[in-house]
């Protein structure tokens, strides 16, 4: 108790900029995660986790990694960062378990648009992660799909039933952690917003406004972050039989709930099947302002 109350005194007392990089976020993060009292995270929280060894198990497949990217993880060695450092990388800290297989991601003309062929939910889904993750006391899993919402809460599911104890959803999963950061573990630019400045030097010289200067190569354009495709049906017909739900005591605590029920009903996430739009529009908005004129008290 006293230490509780000591901690919540000099939280108060500091004032936390709320993205990675900010020394009393990271210390913040890596120990409201490790002691268990947060299980979603944002990406920002995300990029900390990565550096505090927690391994990014990728569950989309094959074709996605190729035509949409994979999760940024650049050669060891890498200099990088925030703080243009020698950024933590490797093959052990992302690895790759599908949780639904496709023999493809071709155009669909009765639909008219690409779509994943053949789809089928990966039955062996548990073995392949217990493979990889033989030690599931000590293993610290952050559970990635493309947007953090089907695919993801259905494979934390799963997980915490096969008797993992240290579990973390991505929030937006691969598609916000990919506008966040790029290949070298680099902050984006928010949507590349630049002007020109023809007193420079050279045939084409951009600059973005104020303090989001960088190079213009780096400012994409994104699309929505929410999958558009409907991976319900087949996570359904995945999963005949229902789920018996313990009530085990773990890192998270006792949840007589799935641990997935209780990520999609958290503050965060107010709706049962997606997260709220508006609300990471909102958590976009803080993270993009590096001038921190918005910030957080804890």
């Amino acid at each position: 108790m006293q230490r509780a109350a000591k901690e919540q005194r000099a939280a108060k007392e500091q004032i936390i900029i709320p993205q990675y990089g900010d020394k009393a976020f990271d210390e913040w993060t890596t120990e409201s995660f490790n002691r268990g009292d947060k299980f979603v995270a944002s990406y920002e929280e995300g990029r900390v986790l990565w550096d505090d060894s927690w391994v990014f198990l990728d569950v989309r497949n094959a074709e996605e990694l190729d035509f949409f990217g994979k999760i940024p993880n650049p050669p060891k060695g890498t200099i990088g960062g925030v703080n243009e450092v020698v950024v933590v990388s490797g093959p052990e800290h992302c690895l790759n378990v599908p949780l639904i297989t496709s023999a493809g991601y071709r155009f669909d003309s009765k639909v008219g648009k690409k779509v994943f062929q053949n789809q089928l939910y990966n039955e062996n889904f548990i073995a392949e992660c217990s493979n990889l993750f033989p030690d599931k006391k000590k293993a610290k899993i952050v559970v990635v799909c493309s947007d953090g919402r089907q695919r993801a809460v259905h494979a934390l599911e799963l997980l915490e039933e096969a008797g993992y104890e240290k579990l973390v959803l991505l929030k937006g999963g691969f598609n916000l952690y990919n506008r966040g950061f790029d290949g070298k573990l680099k902050r984006r630019l928010p949507h590349g917003e630049f002007k020109s400045d023809y007193s420079k030097p050279g045939d084409v010289q951009q600059f973005s406004r104020g303090d989001k200067a960088s190079n213009a190569n780096d400012a994409i354009e994104f699309g929505p972050w929410q999958d558009g495709n409907d991976w319900k049906p087949v996570l359904e017909n995945g999963t005949q039989k229902k789920i018996v739900v313990s009530s085990h005591q773990h890192l998270h605590g006792s949840h007589p709930e799935k641990l997935a029920e209780a990520v999609l009903h958290a503050p965060i996430s107010p709706e049962h099947d997606s997260y709220d739009e508006d609300d990471v529009t909102k958590e976009e908005q803080v993270n993009n302002n590096n001038e921190a004129s918005v910030l957080y008290k804890f």
